[in-house]
């Protein structure tokens, strides 16, 4: 499912480029240790690749097994995502609220009821002013026709769409790298965006072979814990994107007081090649202007070999022995407010020893 739930994502083609640089075939397994949203093993998927993902993050666990399965009827999707929004939308009009009026401007709804609202624990886990209230009532009156309308072949593409339509449509969150408040609206469609999310999860299915000829599996939990669920000697490659520091929360502050130039291509290089690669090539993605520095930032791949010589010292993984492997790490400026931190011990599991796709801040 090609355009559905990019909420954060290096681009699919970028890891086209480095299956078809790196030779992967159908025959070969590539691995996703930090999958993400599942752009990794869905790009494998779609082009016959077996792949293996995994992610310690719930949602974007979900995000990727959804978007790996296609089993859905694409027509019957469609045809049970109009009859849960039908239900809702009548209980709004019910309410005396619409869901996409005309004019938002000129729009002064009179609910009949109280609004509905989250629980203290609920809202304490959501940024302040990420969604005004008549948009998030409006969820909750949805999301209860979505749970009560439940069906078990629907249910988690309908669910995963509404987050989509959350974090662009319906809520303020503003992305530019970090995760902030954007405008704050009072109104907001809820089924409308859903509704079109839902029909491009169905356009993407009609566009893919059912069944795959080689599906990706997605594990949930830190890879750290997980590599038993890996069969000996299974994993040709991996592209992966490590987690980096939240930049608000860790650098930011710091990054824009000091200035500094943080060169992550080459630092990640170096780190590497302490441990035995061999550098390849750091290659420029794309520049991008920074709002802070005012400068030209890099955005990079950086791609590292791992001796055949050496292939005797990888600890027991799923590493395919006796082959070429490389190491991409894609580096991305995000305006000098990302920086490494990372340890690197002898006990530290050793997924590098294949393709990995790493955001974080590059070389100014």
């Amino acid at each position: 499912m090609t355009g559905t739930v990019l909420f954060f994502h290096f681009p699919p083609h970028l890891v086209r480029e480095y299956l078809e640089r790196f030779g992967i075939t159908g025959n070969q397994c590539v691995l996703d240790p930090f999958c993400g949203i599942g752009t990794v093993p869905l790009e494998c998927q779609k082009l016959g690749i077996p792949a293996v993902g995994f992610d310690a993050h719930p949602m974007a666990y979900f995000a990727s097994k959804v978007k790996v399965d296609w089993q859905a009827d694409p027509d019957l999707l469609i045809e049970h995502a109009r009859t849960i929004a039908a239900y809702a939308t009548k209980q709004l009009s019910a309410d005396g609220i619409e869901d996409n009026p005309l004019f938002y401007n000129a729009y002064s709804p009179q609910p009949l009821k109280p609004l509905r609202t989250l629980s203290e624990e609920e809202n304490a886990l959501l940024l302040t002013n990420s969604i005004s209230s008549l948009p998030l009532h409006k969820t909750l009156v949805f999301l209860h026709y979505l749970k009560q309308l439940r069906h078990e072949l629907y249910y988690q593409y309908e669910l995963l769409a509404l987050a989509k339509a959350l974090v662009t449509v319906i809520g303020n969150l503003h992305f530019g790298p970090e995760v902030g408040i954007g405008t704050i609206k009072t109104d907001a469609p809820v089924i409308s965006p859903w509704l079109q999310y839902v029909q491009i999860m169905a356009d993407d299915l009609r566009a893919v072979t059912m069944p795959p000829q080689a599906p990706a599996t997605i594990f949930p939990g830190d890879t750290r814990q997980a590599l038993e669920q890996l069969e000996p000697q299974s994993i040709d490659a991996v592209i992966t994107s490590p987690p980096y520091p939240n930049e608000k929360d860790y650098i930011g502050e710091q990054a824009s007081y000091f200035r500094l130039k943080i060169p992550t291509g080459k630092l990640l290089a170096d780190i590497a090649v302490s441990l035995g690669y061999q550098l390849v090539s750091i290659d420029l993605f794309r520049t991008r202007f920074s709002s802070v520095t005012k400068e030209q930032l890099r955005e990079e791949v950086v791609v590292l070999r791992w001796p055949a010589s050496h292939i005797h010292a990888i600890p027991a993984t799923g590493i395919q022995q006796g082959r070429l492997v490389e190491m991409d790490l894609f580096s991305q400026d995000e305006q000098n407010e990302e920086e490494i931190q990372a340890k690197v011990t002898p006990s530290a599991p050793r997924m590098a020893v294949c393709q990995v796709v790493c955001k974080s801040a590059g070389s100014g």
